[in-house]
């Protein structure tokens, strides 16, 4: 690509970032928050109705029983995982902040774990912040398909982002034969994991609290959450901060929509990336100045793993740069540009033949417990369809 010229057609096709592989990614990226495992110590206070235990780091602890089936009120029920960091300055309190990190399933209870002095601080001590684990995730009667560690690594075993029309097939296929198999082993708990599910238990915590209007904050699929929260409960709503926002309609439609609004933006980021790397030279960039642009030179190395897998020299065990696994390097240098001086270098050390790098960046994306969560991500999403907004 020219270094002030728009990419063609051409370029872009030659390395389908977005829709496919960035898409798949960003549901991985649902494990990026890992809980901290607060420890319980004593009991705290309950003049709300939560039965609060006191956890680690002056945070507080319950768990609360929400009905599987919303339509049941009366029947079976489920426990979330709920944490709260009290409001610093209680004195100038003016309600409660409940956080939602997103994922679908990424979970709150390790936001406000890892990050319950920062929003704190954000708000200047003003709220009690909640966060909670989304039903079916962490420790929130969560999900599991598979009996054992190994009956999930076998089934997942040799899973990739599908590059050609027979590896997508084959994908529809296995993901047919999970959905079948996990109903069979999770029961009727798959049929409520939905948003508005989600929504109603949120809802439910709000009553527990005695609050008429709480305050929320949702980053990415969080902001779902608040705008089908605002749409179903709109007295009992304060204010709202979202972050990174879902446009609902778009995201309920289907999958392929979903993943596309979700997604659409990498492409124009990652050409840009391209451009500002031939804008600042050889000097500061690895892909610069080889007699080509660093979009024709990153178009060969996606042809060259698109034709055959790279192999990386010196591994042992042998390894090699898979086309899905190139794509998946891609996902986190595109959302930090203080790191794409490290992954220009990379890319042209591919080039040049030595993928390392790159195979084992992608390494966490070829796991069979982030093809689960994967799974897990698409459950929820697809449960989104039930969240019409209306």
């Amino acid at each position: 690509m020219p270094t002030n010229s728009s990419p063609t057609r051409q370029s872009s096709s030659s390395r389908p970032l977005v829709i496919l592989a960035v898409a798949t990614a960003v549901a991985f990226a649902a494990t990026s928050c890992a809980a901290s495992d607060p420890l319980p110590e004593q009991s705290a206070s309950t003049a709300d109705g939560f039965d609060w235990t006191s956890c680690q780091y002056g945070l507080e602890c319950a768990s609360v029983p929400v009905p599987l089936d919303w339509s049941d009120p009366d029947g079976e029920q489920i426990t979330l995982a709920v944490i709260r960091h009290p409001a610093s300055k209680p004195d100038e309190k003016i309600g409660t902040m409940f956080v939602e990190p997103g994922g679908p399933g990424d979970t709150g209870v390790g936001l406000v774990s890892n990050s319950g002095d920062d929003l704190d601080a954000m708000v200047r001590g003003r709220f009690d912040i909640i966060g909670w684990d989304l039903r079916g995730t962490y420790g929130s009667s969560p999900v599991h398909c598979f009996e054992s560690d190994e009956e999930e690594a076998a089934f997942w075993g040799g899973a990739a982002v599908p590059s050609t029309d027979a590896e997508a097939e084959a994908f529809v296929i296995r993901e047919r034969d999970l959905a079948e198999h996990c109903g069979e082993v999770m029961g009727p708990l798959l049929s409520h994991i939905s948003t508005t599910d989600t929504v109603r238990d949120l809802d439910r915590m709000r009553e527990l609290l005695g609050e008429d209007k709480i305050t929320y904050m949702g980053l990415s699929y969080g902001t779902l959450i608040g705008q089908v929260y605002a749409n179903m409960f709109p007295g009992h709503l304060r204010a709202m901060l979202l972050d990174g926002v879902v446009a609902p309609v778009t995201y309920v439609e289907s999958a392929e929509s979903r993943a596309l609004a979700g997604t659409a933006a990498g492409e124009g980021v990652f050409d840009e990336f391209l451009r500002l790397c031939d804008e600042a030279g050889p000097g500061r960039c690895a892909l610069a100045g080889h007699g080509e642009s660093a979009s024709d030179r990153v178009n060969g190395l996606f042809e060259q793993a698109r034709q055959e897998p790279i192999p990386v020299p010196g591994s042992d065990p042998p390894t090699e740069l898979a086309y899905s696994d190139l794509q998946t390097s891609a996902f986190a240098p595109l959302r930090d540009p203080t790191t794409w001086a490290t992954y220009a270098e990379d890319l042209e050390a591919a080039v040049e033949g030595d993928p390392s790098a790159l195979a084992a960046g992608a390494t966490a994306w070829r796991s069979p417990k982030s093809w689960a969560e994967v799974a897990k991500s698409a459950a929820r999403r697809s449960g989104s369809r039930r969240a019409c907004v209306s």
